[in-house]
């Protein structure tokens, strides 16, 4: 079986939103219909995750991957960047 492993490792200078300066970041990170996000941290612009996230062969139903950065609110989370990779882009490894 085959699996995608995607790490979350951190992010620099994330610009803030608010006149406060404060940023509340999350990262998303979507394949098709499936998503999952890494866990917030408060008042940082320099926040480290290092999450792994594992999608199985037969999970994935896209040939995109999203991962964006957001700014986690009281009522709508905004967005603060993002990237697409292109899953045909993505290096395979061979168990040998």
């Amino acid at each position: 079986m085959q699996y995608l492993f995607v790490r979350v490792v951190k992010a620099r200078d994330l610009p803030t939103k608010h006149l406060t300066g404060r940023l509340d970041p999350y990262v998303e990170v979507k394949l098709g219909n499936n998503k999952d996000k890494t866990r917030h941290f408060e008042k940082t612009t320099n926040p480290e995750w290092n999450q792994m996230f594992v999608f199985s062969h037969d999970r994935i139903e896209a040939s995109l991957l999203e991962v964006t950065v957001k700014d986690k609110d009281f009522v709508n989370d905004d967005f603060v960047g993002g990237h697409m990779f292109d899953l045909f882009e993505i290096p395979k490894l061979v168990a040998q």
